[in-house]
């Protein structure tokens, strides 16, 4: 699987409360201090942490770009969706 970073402009909490409210079928675990996002069977699809490295940056989100096998490809779609759901919030790199 590969992902790709993105940059945010709100805290992880406020992030995580948008993806949880605008995404359905996942289910989300705290990991040290991130927050992992999974499909229903148990498939990574994204990582949401804290970031203070970057201006304006409050919070990174890793999310799935692609997949090993095509039966897979769901979780791409749904980790789209993830990175959708605070694309609003989007800090341009």
């Amino acid at each position: 699987m590969s992902f790709k970073t993105v940059y945010l402009s709100i805290e992880k909490e406020d992030a995580h409360e948008i993806i949880s409210q605008s995404v359905d079928n996942i289910r989300s675990k705290a990991v040290n201090d991130s927050i992992e996002y999974q499909d229903m069977g148990g498939m990574l699809l994204a990582v949401l942490s804290d970031e203070t490295s970057k201006s304006g940056v409050k919070a990174k989100l890793r999310y799935q770009t692609s997949v090993l096998m095509p039966l897979l490809a769901h979780g791409r779609v749904k980790a789209r969706e993830i990175r959708d759901a605070v694309e609003d919030y989007r800090v341009p790199e």
